[in-house]
């Protein structure tokens, strides 16, 4: 995929220089890991190999499979989730945070 097909992609990350949800903390971030999955994905990244390995490891190989979002995305939030919280045997709230947080209303 070029890069535009990729920010089709993605729900915040426009394919602006400048990240436009300063006021909205979760924007914000989904935003800055979208922009970097797009980065990554141009540069063919060997972190997707590794991050790929966590996702199906959690049993998440199938969740969501269909609803638009590039597994490889997917990954890597599931990455930066359990980074941040610290908890890589606990993919039911990833799950719940990923469809309210992320792909909900915000």
């Amino acid at each position: 995929m070029d890069k535009q097909q990729l920010i089709q992609k993605c729900r915040y990350y426009k394919g602006e220089k400048e990240n436009p949800f300063t006021e909205n903390q979760n924007k914000n971030m989904f935003w800055f890991y979208e922009s970097k999955w797009v980065e990554m994905s141009l540069n063919s990244s060997d972190l997707f190999s590794s991050y790929i390995d966590e996702y199906n490891a959690a049993w998440l190989y199938d969740f969501e499979r269909k609803d638009g979002t590039p597994q490889t995305l997917k990954a890597l939030l599931f990455n930066r989730y359990t980074h941040l919280n610290g908890d890589y045997s606990n993919p039911p709230e990833f799950k719940k945070w990923y469809l309210t947080t992320y792909k909900g209303n915000l």
